[in-house]
């Protein structure tokens, strides 16, 4: 049987790239913005953020959203986990036998997720290129 994923990564190579630098964006948000509740986990996050390494904030940032005592809805924590997670079961290896359609679908939520994290960045950018 082979890896639906090493197939997928090779057709949707372009599509990956669009995601993760969205979720390298949308990474660099959620930490500027969680600065306070990182705490000392703050700076690990930067080298991580620096290096590129989306894996290493994951592995950082989850075990610390799942200890939150209160969970506000739309929580960026919990939005760029849920980002990450998807892109993660899409172009992995972990889930030999998902379909190349549901792998897509994995691909664009997280897309879109990413990509609500940065928006409002997005906007405040439009409004001072206005000035």
């Amino acid at each position: 049987m082979l890896n639906t994923a090493v197939f997928f990564r090779c057709e949707q190579g372009k599509q990956i790239r669009r995601v993760e630098s969205l979720l390298w964006l949308a990474a660099q948000r959620m930490i500027e913005v969680s600065r306070q509740g990182l705490g000392e986990h703050y700076y690990q996050a930067r080298d991580a953020i620096e290096q590129v390494d989306l894996e290493c904030l994951f592995r950082l940032v989850r075990p610390m959203a799942a200890q939150m005592v209160v969970v506000q809805k739309g929580n960026i924590f919990w939005r760029w986990i849920d980002a990450y997670g998807f892109y993660r079961d899409a172009v992995t290896d972990h889930w030999p036998l998902m379909t190349r359609e549901r792998r897509s679908v994995l691909l664009m939520w997280a897309g879109e997720e990413a990509a609500s994290i940065c928006e409002p960045c997005v906007q405040e950018a439009r409004y001072v290129g206005s000035i």
